[in-house]
């Protein structure tokens, strides 16, 4: 490895363009803190029925681009809509299962 590289003590810390950052300055393409999406009972409902009405060959994944999606979003939701988990309650959809199941195991 040579100077620059990694994160050692003594070695400066490339930026953007390759160029070394001041110090103290941060990244601007460097997000802080990724957060990840979650969704309500309603919205996974709403988007299965989308993706359930869905025919011509390419639909679904207009549908997936416009929402912002992946196909793993669809199979997990109707795995959870199988096992009945995204009845509507207002909630986010397996908070209420978790706590369901929660009170099941208590007695």
């Amino acid at each position: 490895m040579g100077a620059g590289t990694g994160n050692r003590p003594g070695y400066p810390t490339f930026g953007a363009g390759g160029r070394a950052a001041p110090a103290g300055v941060p990244d601007p393409e460097l997000v802080e803190q990724a957060k990840r999406r979650s969704f309500t009972a309603e919205y996974k409902a709403r988007i299965l029925a989308k993706a359930d009405a869905c025919t011509r060959p390419g639909e679904i994944g207009e549908l997936l681009r416009a929402e912002g999606l992946y196909t793993s979003h669809l199979t997990y939701w109707r795995k959870q809509r199988k096992d009945g988990a995204l009845r509507s309650s207002g909630r986010r959809a397996g908070a209420s299962r978790s706590t369901a199941a929660m009170r099941r195991s208590r007695g």
